[in-house]
């Protein structure tokens, strides 16, 4: 009866041991994170493992410059425990032919701009993302972007990376003409915002014809009285062809110059022959009653109306007195 309460109790006390190294195998395992920018790594670790074993276990690199929170030989004591690495890049920045050099650690792509006073705009290109962390040996390379205005008929905006007025018309193969007006100038460099209008100009040579004004001339002649006149010609407008050199802006005529003159009808001037032959003088009329008495005194014996015979819209009285005295008077 002792014997096999003997080997009972060597049975227990075996089971208890193995209890034991069991229940302390358990207690020193621990589960750590390992966070490296945006990787995150789970891992299984024994108590007292230090950050850098443990990174070894998880096959994780370190340069000698990163930096390791905690630190690298620090024991992982607590469970959960997180490590944090900070990567050092030294990054070379290409910013629209400027080239920079920065160094960080743990930092991301819009850290680098910040710690070289580098702005962007939202039309600007990255080759990386800005929140992207940064690793060494990088090479960020920034596109200046501008956002302007064509006016060449239609009215259009356009995003562009080209440096002058010019590249940005080649980059979107726009024409020019020799006789093109373009502002701003082509050498000009692109800004935010510009407005670059293109003038189209276009010169043509147009014909017309003109009438000719006939001219009027005046013949005299002493078969035709004062006052009298008749047309010997009849008068006829002449024609020419006159050449313009028209400018034309953007469909519209700007200019227009005559450069030649050419006679393809002469005209024909009107003649009008006006008399010059005087009228003859009335016949004295006998003296009237009334004056009979006035013997010593002449009196007017007749008064003859002549209307106008110059063209001058006035004519004159041709009195006679008694004494054989004539007299004119105008109206």
């Amino acid at each position: 009866m002792t014997a096999k309460r003997m080997k009972i109790g060597a049975f227990v006390g075996a089971c208890m041991f193995l209890c034991l190294i069991c229940c302390g195998y358990k207690e020193q395992e621990m589960n750590i994170v390992i966070v490296d920018g945006r990787v995150r790594t789970e891992l299984t670790v024994k108590a007292g493992t230090t950050v850098e074993d443990a990174l070894l276990q998880a096959e994780i690199p370190l340069n000698e410059q990163d930096l390791v929170s905690p630190g690298r030989d620090a024991a992982i004591t607590d469970a959960d425990t997180n490590i944090v690495i900070s990567r050092y890049a030294r990054v070379k920045v290409e910013d629209d032919g400027a080239s920079h050099e920065v160094e960080l650690t743990g930092g991301t792509v819009a850290d680098a701009f910040r710690e070289l006073g580098i702005e962007l705009n939202p039309r600007d290109y990255v080759n990386h993302s800005p929140e992207g962390f940064l690793e060494d040996g990088m090479e960020i390379f920034v596109l200046r972007r501008n956002e302007v205005t064509l006016v060449d008929g239609d009215r259009n905006t356009y995003v562009t990376t080209a440096d002058t007025v010019k590249d940005f018309l080649e980059e979107q193969q726009v024409v020019l003409d020799t006789k093109d007006r373009i502002h701003p100038s082509l050498d000009t460099p692109l800004a935010g915002g510009m407005e670059i209008v293109i003038d189209r100009v276009s010169v043509r040579i147009v014909k017309e014809r003109e009438p000719i004004a006939f001219e009027k001339k005046v013949e005299y002649s002493s078969e035709l009285y004062r006052g009298e006149s008749k047309e010997k010609t009849a008068g006829v407008d002449g024609e020419k062809v006159i050449t313009y050199e028209v400018v034309y802006v953007n469909g519209k005529v700007e200019k227009k110059t005559a450069v030649a003159e050419k006679v393809v009808k002469e005209p024909v001037a009107q003649v009008i022959i006006e008399g010059t032959k005087e009228k003859e003088a009335p016949k004295p009329q006998p003296p009237k009653p009334s004056n009979a008495n006035k013997k010593d005194e002449p009196y007017i014996v007749s008064k003859q109306k002549v209307p106008d015979c110059d063209g001058s819209g006035h004519g004159y009285y041709v009195i006679t007195w008694s004494d054989g005295k004539v007299e004119y008077e105008d109206y």
